[in-house]
C-alpha cells in the first residue's frame, strides 16, 4: 500500500550546523504474516550501519492493536542501538484491545519531543481511540503540546511528525493556533492532500512506501546536510530511488482560527460544558442527571441545570459508559476494576477486580435467573450489571453484593459496544466477527451469527435496531442485515444504501433510519428494505457510528462534522453545531430537551420544539 509524505513549509530558508541521519517508518503492522521477521531484519540493518542517529515510526505499529502485537513490537525495537520514537496510527487504535492502555504501559507517552543538534523533533498523536476514521487532536495532546512549546526557543526550527496530514485532522486549527509564533522546518505526515488552509503552502509531495509488504521491508533514509533534508527510498537495506529533497524553511502560522464552522443555528444551548477531556463512550443520561466518565478515570455527575453534584476518581482509564439502577451506579475501568457507587452522593460502596480490561459499556437489568447467591442480599433489588471484556468474556454480576450470576466465554475477541437487552436476551458482538445472542437469565448461548468472515467487516462497533422480533444491523462493508431474533437467521440483506454502523428505528417499529457513509440519510421500510426515502444532507464522509433518534415524529441525527440535523417530513436542516470532534448520538434528556456530546467532553444540553 502506497503512502505519501507531505512536507508543508513557508518563508525563508535557514542554515543548520549539524548533519542528521534517521530512518522513517510507517505501517510496520506487527501481527501480519512475516511482519515480525521483517522488523527484526530492519533492526539488524540499522545496527550494522552504525551511522543512524535515531529511528522514527509514524504510525501503524501493529496490525490490529492487540496487546500481544504491541509487546512483540517493543521487544524487537528495544534491540535497536539508537533511540527510537513512535506514534500511533489507525491500526493501533481503531480496534485497540485494551483501548490504548497497552501502548502507554509500554512506551509511557503517545507524543514525543527531543532535541538533536540545532533541531527539535516533535511528534503529535492524532489518532483517537476507537474513533480514528479522521485525525483529531485530543485535549491531552494539545495540553502536552502547549507545555512543550513553552520550553522551545521561538527561533529554533522544528520538524513536526503526525500520522494524519492537517487536512485529515478535524480540529487542525487548534494545532496552528498553538504553534503560532514558533517555527516549523517541515511537517511530515502519512498522506499528501491539498492543505486545508490558505495560510499553508505545499511543496511537491514525496512518495514513500509502507514498511510492510509481506516479502520485504521498506523505509525512508532521511539525511539533513547543511540546509537540505533528503529522502532515499530503501528496500531490504538497498537503495531503490531518491524520493526527493527539500530545503528546510521556517514556517510561521500567521493567523488564529476559532473554528471552521460559522453557520447560524436554529437552537441555543440551555447550557454547555467544555470538559476538555477525552471520552471514549457517551455520557449516561438519566431523568434528572448526566453521568460523564472520562478516559482519565474521572466520573462526574451533573444535574439538569449543569451543576456538578459530585465526582469520583477511579484511578484508572475508562472506555465504557456507566450504568445505574435502584440507586446504584456501576463504573468499570480498563485496568479491570468494577465499582459500585451511591448514585446520589458518588461515594464508593465496593469494588471487585478482574484480570483483564472491561471494554464494553455497562448494562443494568433485573436478574430473572435461578442462581442462589452465597452472600445474602439486604434489599429486594434485582439489579444486575452485564459487561464484556477485552478477551470476549461476558459477565453478569449482582450489583448489591458483586457476586457472579454467570459468565459466558463464547466470544473470542474484544466486546466493545453495550450489550443489547431485548426479550430476556442479550445481543452483543465481538471483534471475532460474530454477533451473539445469550440468555440473560442463565448466560448460555442461544445462537451466534456471522455473515462476513473478514475481521474488518465485523459488527463489533454496531448498535443494532430492533422491533422486538427482528434485529437490523449495518456493517462496515456497507450492507444492512435483517436477522430473526429468535433463531439468528438472516431474513434479507440490502447493499444499496452505503450503510456504515449507524441505524435507528421508528417508534412504531416500521421504518429504519440509516445514515450512509457519505452525504445521505435514508428512511427504509423494516419489512422489506427494498426502497427508501433519501435525504441528501451533504455532510461528507462519515464513518462514525451514531444512532438516529426519533422523538415526537422528529428525527435528530448527529454527523461526524459536529452538526446536529433535524429531519421532519420531507425537510431537513442543521439546528446545532457541537464542535470539531467525533460525536456521540443525540440523546433525549427530558421533555423537549436533548443532549449532544463528543469525544472532547463537550456536553451541550438544548431545547428543541421541532420547528
Amino acid at each position: 500500500m502506497k503512502r505519501t509524505l507531505l512536507i508543508v513549509c513557508l518563508t525563508a530558508i535557514v542554515s543548520f550546523a549539524q548533519n542528521v541521519k534517521f530512518a522513517l517508518l510507517s505501517d510496520v503492522r506487527i501481527g501480519a504474516p512475516k511482519a515480525d521477521s521483517l522488523l527484526t531484519a530492519f533492526v539488524d540493518f540499522v545496527n550494522e550501519q552504525k551511522d543512524f542517529n535515531f529511528v522514527i515510526i509514524d504510525g501503524n505499529i501493529t496490525n490490529r492493536g492487540l496487546d500481544s502485537e504491541f509487546e512483540k513490537a517493543k521487544s524487537t525495537l528495544d534491540k535497536l542501538h539508537v533511540p527510537y520514537y513512535l506514534l500511533q496510527g489507525y491500526r493501533d487504535v481503531q480496534w485497540a484491545q485494551s483501548a490504548g492502555v497497552a501502548f502507554t504501559d509500554l512506551w509511557d507517552e503517545t507524543n514525543f519531543s527531543f532535541n538533536y543538534g540545532d533541531l527539535q523533533f516533535v511528534g503529535i498523536n492524532t489518532t483517537p481511540i476507537w474513533h480514528s476514521e479522521r485525525g483529531h487532536l485530543s485535549p491531552s495532546t494539545l495540553q502536552w503540546l502547549e507545555k512543550e512549546l513553552s520550553g522551545i526557543d521561538t527561533t529554533q526550527n522544528v520538524i513536526l511528525f503526525s500520522f494524519n496530514p492537517l487536512n485529515n485532522i478535524d480540529n487542525w486549527f487548534k494545532l496552528t493556533n498553538a504553534w503560532k509564533g514558533n517555527n516549523i522546518g517541515a511537517f511530515l505526515s502519512g498522506a499528501s492532500q491539498k492543505p486545508c488552509s490558505s495560510m499553508l503552502s505545499e511543496l511537491p509531495p514525496l512518495e514513500s512506501v509502507s514498511f510492510y509488504d509481506s516479502t520485504n521491508y521498506h523505509f525512508l533514509n532521511c539525511e539533513l546536510k547543511n540546509d537540505t533534508l533528503s529522502f532515499t527510498e530503501m528496500t531490504g537495506g538497498d537503495t531503490v530511488s531518491m524520493a526527493g529533497n527539500v530545503g528546510l524553511r521556517k514556517t510561521a502560522f500567521r493567523e488564529t482560527v476559532d473554528s471552521v464552522q460559522f453557520n447560524p443555528f436554529a437552537v441555543k444551548p440551555i447550557w454547555r460544558k467544555e470538559l476538555n477531556a477525552t471520552l471514549i463512550s457517551k455520557p449516561l443520561v438519566l431523568k434528572d442527571k448526566i453521568i460523564v466518565a472520562q478516559y482519565d478515570g474521572l466520573v462526574t455527575c451533573f444535574d439538569k441545570e449543569g451543576n456538578k453534584l459530585w465526582d469520583f476518581d477511579s484511578f484508572g482509564n475508562i472506555a465504557s459508559t456507566p450504568a445505574a439502577k435502584d440507586g446504584w451506579l456501576t463504573v468499570a475501568t480498563l485496568q479491570g476494576d468494577l465499582f459500585t457507587l451511591d448514585l446520589k452522593t458518588g461515594n464508593q460502596i465496593q469494588s471487585i477486580g478482574f484480570d483483564e480490561a472491561i471494554t464494553s459499556s455497562l448494562l443494568m437489568i433485573d436478574y430473572k435467573g435461578t442462581k442462589e447467591l452465597m452472600i445474602p442480599k439486604q434489599s429486594n433489588s434485582k439489579a444486575a450489571v452485564v459487561f464484556g471484556t477485552e478477551s470476549g468474556k461476558l459477565y453478569c454480576y449482582d450489583v448489591e453484593t458483586l457476586q457472579e450470576y454467570w459468565e459466558n466465554k463464547s466470544a473470542k475477541g474484544m466486546i466493545q459496544t453495550t450489550p443489547f437487552y431485548v426479550n430476556d436476551k442479550l445481543i452483543y458482538s465481538s471483534w471475532d466477527s460474530y454477533l451473539y445472542c445469550a440468555d440473560a437469565r442463565e448466560g448460555w448461548l442461544i445462537w451466534k451469527w456471522r455473515m462476513n468472515k473478514n475481521f474488518y467487516n465485523s459488527p463489533a462497533a454496531v448498535k443494532p435496531a430492533t422491533d422486538g422480533h427482528f434485529l437490523f444491523l449495518p456493517t462496515p462493508e456497507g450492507n444492512i442485515y435483517k436477522v430473526d431474533l429468535l433463531l439468528g437467521k438472516t431474513i434479507w440483506t440490502r447493499s444499496k444504501y452505503n450503510a456504515w454502523e449507524s441505524i435507528g428505528i421508528s417508534e412504531d417499529g416500521k421504518t429504519l433510519y440509516v445514515k450512509s457513509a457519505e452525504d445521505y440519510f435514508h428512511k427504509i421500510p423494516a419489512s422489506t428494505g427494498t426502497w427508501s426515502i433519501a435525504y441528501k444532507l451533504m455532510f461528507g464522509e462519515d464513518k462514525t457510528p451514531t444512532t438516529p433518534l426519533e422523538y415526537n415524529k422528529i428525527i435528530l441525527l448527529t454527523t461526524a462534522n459536529g452538526n446536529v440535523y433535524r429531519i421532519k417530513g420531507k425537510k431537513h436542516k442543521v439546528i446545532l453545531f457541537n464542535g470539531n470532534a467525533s460525536p456521540f448520538s443525540v440523546m433525549h434528556f427530558y421533555d423537549n430537551v436533548f443532549i449532544s456530546s463528543n469525544i472532547d467532553g463537550t456536553i451541550t444540553v438544548f431545547r428543541y420544539d421541532g420547528n
